[in-house]
């Protein structure tokens, strides 16, 4: 995905290799994770799309979030945002895109997973991070989706503990990973620290803690 400037986003395309990274195809658009003309001089694109094999369906399933832009250039304020997907399926051929539905007041203004690590559950549920805030509030929160994904859709099932770091912009860029049994969760904070917190489920968190070196 090429850029022109602060989050300046033009299509994503993608690519693939049969040889372990060695060679890659010709890069492709992504059809569908473009801008598209909203009204006037509104555009409306999609970025921080992050892609994952999931082996139970056979599909590869792309995750961004939407962004606006307004005369050829980031809009301010922004409308509101929410994550946006892609499926490739097992004959090579995209879907059209999807908002992944999350009907909750505490995401009115934002609720994303751009840029985020998920983590597929051995019955082929889906652990996605989502940072979130509603129109009233500067600072964002971050929980935890267990969601349900067919190979076409995704749908929220359970919401985890909400984590909050009030400074600035609070919590942002969750991203999840599993290591011997405990699911780890690192967060992008605006206190000059990174944070990370642990769970056995990845659902019920612990505080999290600045990390340490």
């Amino acid at each position: 995905q090429s850029i022109s400037g602060s989050d300046m986003f033009e299509p994503v395309h993608w690519t693939m290799s049969s040889d372990l990274g060695r060679s890659w195809s010709e890069p492709q658009p992504i059809d569908g994770l473009g801008r598209r003309s909203i009204s006037g001089q509104m555009e409306e694109g999609v970025c921080d799309v992050v892609p994952e094999y999931h082996a139970p369906t056979r599909t590869t399933l792309a995750i961004g979030h939407n962004v606006y832009y307004k005369a050829g250039r980031l809009a301010n304020p922004q409308g509101p945002r929410h994550p946006v997907y892609v499926v490739r399926n097992a004959e090579g051929r995209w879907s059209t895109p999807q908002k992944l539905a999350w009907d909750d007041p505490r995401g009115t203004a934002i609720y994303t997973c751009g840029c985020s690590q998920r983590t597929v559950l051995p019955d082929g549920n889906l652990l996605i991070p989502l940072s979130f805030g509603p129109k009233d509030r500067k600072d964002r929160a971050v929980t935890t989706a267990l969601c349900k994904f067919d190979g076409q859709t995704i749908t929220v099932l359970k919401l985890g503990t909400e984590l909050r770091n009030a400074a600035s912009r609070g919590l942002l860029e969750p991203s999840l990973a599993f290591l011997d049994g405990r699911h780890y969760l690192t967060l992008r904070a605006e206190d000059n620290h990174g944070h990370v917190t642990a769970s056995d489920d990845g659902l019920s968190w612990n505080p999290p803690q600045p990390w340490a070196w």
